[in-house]
């Protein structure tokens, strides 16, 4: 996350290029949630607080600029600066990479 995490901004960047730079500096909801996932299966499974640090890091941007909370749904894509590039949402019928496949890992934790 020490190259991941935008400290300007907020949110993990989308792609790095071969020499750890930023090549894609982009937010896409996946990421958030993937890695929004992982942080609770580390923290659950390690007892570490570093990973539900970054859990709540992760949760706190999320909730604040991908989460439509008119309509319900995640927005997709995101610039650097955390501006939409549209209204779309992520659907379960465009990608079966959604918010629900991190909750159901999540799921993980209650069952040992």
């Amino acid at each position: 996350m020490a190259k991941a995490w935008d400290d300007q901004y907020g949110g993990i960047f989308y792609g790095f290029a071969p020499d750890g730079t930023i090549c894609d500096s982009d937010k896409y909801f996946w990421v958030q949630a993937e890695s929004l996932a992982a942080a609770a299966l580390l923290g659950a499974r390690t007892g570490e607080t570093q990973y539900w640090d970054w859990y709540e890091r992760i949760w706190s941007y999320s909730w604040e600029h991908f989460v439509d909370h008119q309509y319900g749904a995640w927005f997709r894509i995101l610039t650097r600066n955390n501006h939409r590039y549209s209204d779309e949402r992520a659907r379960l019928a465009r990608s079966t990479i959604t918010p629900w496949a991190p909750a159901t890992r999540c799921s993980t934790l209650f069952k040992g």
